[in-house]
């Protein structure tokens, strides 16, 4: 009899813990406390943090890259699709993650926008403040 006893109490304690968990009968669990921002396949966008160019002024003596901080809520790796801008015009063909020095001319502004990527999902776009080409010393080539 004491047998019995003591496994309904553990029966309805392991009851009564699974439902202030959140687990229902059928092994789900509740909604996302986030209102919903996951995917339906429980994966999350990554999320660029920040991204600025590395040089301020822009010399013309190497070319220009980018230094992005960004996140991944599953820890994911990050890759990155990008696309530069001059004069806040695209420039075709300019989708890798450094810009050649020589499509540059002085006085212009250089940004670029990236988006992250983790496999699965897409994060949203980033665009980097745009930073001004500057005067770069001539060089002796000959």
């Amino acid at each position: 009899m004491c047998s019995f006893v003591y496994q309904k109490s553990v029966l309805l304690i392991a009851v009564l813990l699974a439902l202030s968990l959140g687990v229902s009968c059928t092994g789900g669990s509740t909604p996302n406390a986030s209102g919903g921002a996951e995917a339906s396949s429980g994966n999350r966008p990554p999320i660029i943090k920040s991204a600025k160019l590395l040089h301020d002024p822009i010399p013309l003596t190497d070319p220009v890259a980018v230094q992005i901080v960004a996140e991944d809520p599953e820890r994911e790796a990050v890759t990155f699709q990008y696309q530069w801008y001059v004069d806040n015009v695209p420039l075709s063909g300019q989708t890798k993650p450094t810009l050649p020095a020589e499509l540059l001319r002085r006085g212009q502004m250089v940004s670029v926008e990236m988006i992250p990527a983790d496999g699965t999902q897409k994060g949203e776009v980033y665009r980097t403040a745009a930073v001004k080409v500057g005067n770069t010393p001539p060089s002796v080539t000959s």
